[in-house]
């Protein structure tokens, strides 16, 4: 982490208010025309604008107890010989996978050269609240804050374009000082999209306006209205069309946010980044929507870099590359819309798409680290890593599997990078969970009745009754942990335990046809349920239990007979199936790994395609019922890029 030092700015927020829920105050100054530059860090979001135009938002996200700065080049909105910066911050102070919650504080100064020219202080840029927002707003999702509900009045739009403008002023308390450190990920362009009207003949919604995006984008809603008396302004939004209509409430989310407004124009924008390719506009009362437009929040553009012939490979390739860039802005995120989480497990797939189209583990790193920079994590029992972060987790809820991916990571980290010091800053992490495991070795070895949500993927192989007891799957991931901890941290016995367990695991998992689930204690010995899922085979040959020369039995009903056309032809009706993460996506690498590279060609076409088509981004499931955009999805980029070739 690289430490970052403000030359005169303090953290500062209205007084008694830091640790207020969803709290929205707006921080402004007046300056001459300059080529200024800004730099800011906050708990827990921001929005800039200069003369009324958007012009950025943040931050990046980092670990309890860390504030990343960003720094934005404004020149090119001072028009004016005085010019009007607001900087608008909520401050959400609620437990989210999306923000931490943290007490609130903006710091923030603009310079023009190294001269500061306005700050945050005691003597410093004045605070504001303007009384918008609706503080008592429902949550959004179960994973990130609040919705938006806001009450505005025509007249407050002066205060962001009228340098004269006067509104009254709130007294600023003096935060305790924080602990900044650079960005070091790449800032987004907010690149623009115009939203285009539905007609009437397409609008099979009623009630409301519909309007499309050229694809499932994410970032900001921004609506010109002028409103002709006092109304009540609704925006929906989704992903897709359920049944021809927009159902603001899939997924358990709240995409719907309003806005009462008062006669006047209005430019509305949404304040945190949402995911949509539909918007439905309604109005109670006299109003007229002008313009829909779209700023986009995303990871910048990427060189196309693989070859790529094949017309529906090149769909399915376009929409992996606005996958990953909606999905990798700041952290590697499992989808930009309900969650906006930090998952490990979805980042080991993740983060080899941006070392295929950046030559970089930049965000890797940054995402690896924040997992390691406290000793502790609240709430979670010592030594065991959160299942996402930067998030909250007051529930104490955890995936130890997703620990394990962590190690597995790690040294894919390190063989693509060399980085042998984040390896050093990472070991005592990587003891300290290592001695959790221990604690639940039985006499064989094994894991056995492991705390916390032990997850294999979502199908039949998560049963409450197989993951209990010594689940395979688990060990499996856990023979695969202990084998790279020994490489990476060159610990001999390490590796030795994780090549005994992979002897074990086949000893008392395979029954001489396929591996199976779960065995359970009976007195002083143990029962296997025989019961086997497809997953479980792959988790066994992904992580060496085993092998093609050992099993090539197995091998070839995996290769021949799962996959999916297997519910079509019935074969093997007696093992559950798999789903799309992680099964399909281990199915799939199995196959590419060993260079059956037609097959992997036929699964990508069978499985993305149709999704691709439909929304321009990757899904979470075969089906729309989740995220429509998810991050691992766009490990398609990575298959391609090794079948197709790119360039350096």
């Amino acid at each position: 982490m690289k430490s970052f030092q403000f030359k005169k700015a303090q953290p500062v927020w209205s007084v008694g208010r830091a640790g207020e829920k969803n709290c929205e105050l707006a921080f402004r100054t007046v300056l001459p025309s300059g080529e200024y530059r800004i730099c800011l860090a906050v708990s827990s979001i921001y929005r800039i604008w200069v003369n009324g135009i958007f012009a950025a938002a943040g931050p990046a996200r980092a670990a309890h107890g860390y504030y990343r700065v960003d720094e934005h080049f404004l020149g090119e909105f001072f028009n004016k010989e005085r010019n009007v910066i607001v900087i608008e911050t909520v401050g959400y102070n609620t437990a989210t996978y999306d923000t931490l919650d943290q007490p609130s504080f903006l710091t923030a100064e603009v310079l023009l050269g190294e001269d500061v020219k306005a700050w945050t202080g005691a003597d410093g840029i004045p605070v504001y609240d303007l009384c918008q927002r609706v503080q008592n707003a429902p949550r959004y999702s179960f994973q990130r804050a609040f919705a938006e509900v806001y009450r505005l009045s025509g007249e407050k739009g002066s205060f962001y374009v009228m340098p004269e403008a006067d509104f009254p002023r709130e007294e600023i308390e003096i935060q305790p000082e924080k602990n900044y450190i650079c960005r070091e990920v790449r800032m987004p362009l907010f690149e623009r999209l115009d939203a285009e009207m539905l007609p009437k003949d397409e609008n099979r919604d009623e009630g409301g306006q519909m309007y499309i995006l050229p694809y499932n984008a994410t970032g900001f809603f921004q609506i010109q209205a002028e409103a002709y008396e006092d109304c009540r302004i609704q925006v929906q939004f989704d992903e897709i069309l359920t049944d021809g209509k927009l159902d603001y409430r899939r997924m358990k989310s709240f995409n719907c946010f309003e806005y009462q407004v008062g006669k006047g124009r209005y430019h509305l924008t949404s304040f945190a980044p949402y995911t949509m390719k539909y918007l439905k506009i309604m109005a109670e009362g006299e109003a007229v929507v002008s313009k829909v437009r779209f700023i986009e929040y995303k990871h910048p553009p990427v060189k196309n870099r693989v070859h790529i012939e094949d017309d529906e490979l090149k769909i399915i390739y376009q929409a992996a590359i606005e996958t990953f860039r909606s999905c990798a802005l700041d952290t590697f995120m499992d989808c930009p819309s309900r969650e906006r989480g930090g998952w490990l497990c979805d980042s080991y797939f993740t983060s080899s798409v941006e070392h295929v189209l950046t030559g970089e583990n930049r965000l890797e790193r940054v995402f690896l680290e924040n997992f390691i920079v406290n000793d502790t994590f609240a709430c979670l029992p010592k030594g065991m890593l959160p299942m996402c972060y930067p998030a909250d987790h007051p529930d104490g809820n955890f995936i130890p599997n997703w620990a394990m991916w962590y190690v597995l990571e790690l040294e894919k980290y390190w063989l693509q990078t060399g980085d042998s010091k984040f390896l050093q800053q990472a070991e005592k992490s990587i003891a300290a969970l290592l001695d959790y495991f221990s604690g639940f070795e039985n006499e064989l070895g094994l894991l056995e009745n492991l705390d916390g949500w032990i997850f294999v993927e979502w199908s039949r192989a998560n049963g409450e009754d197989l993951v209990q007891g010594v689940n395979f799957p688990t060990n499996m991931l856990y023979a695969g942990m202990l084998r790279a901890a020994g490489r990476i941290y060159r610990k001999r016995e390490l590796w030795e335990k994780g090549e005994r367990l992979r002897e074990v695991i086949r000893k008392y998992s395979f029954n001489g046809k396929f591996y199976t689930d779960h065995m359970r204690r009976d007195g002083n010995g143990f029962v296997n349920s025989n019961e086997c899922t497809e997953v479980c085979q792959y988790y066994a040959f992904f992580t060496g239990i085993a092998q093609i020369d050992r099993d090539n039995a197995l091998w070839r009903i995996l290769l021949n007979d799962f996959g999916p056309e297997r519910s079509q032809n019935n074969y093997y009706p007696e093992i559950a199936f798999t789903n799309a993460f992680i099964g399909q996506y281990l199915r799939i690498e199995l196959l590419y790994q060993n260079r059956c590279y037609d097959e992997v060609i036929r699964n990508i076409k069978g499985y993305f395609f149709s999704m691709a088509k439909e929304t321009g981004t990757l899904w979470e499931h075969k089906s729309s019922k989740g995220s429509c955009n998810h991050g691992f999805a766009s490990y398609v980029i990575y298959w391609l890029a090794g079948i197709c070739g790119m360039e350096e």
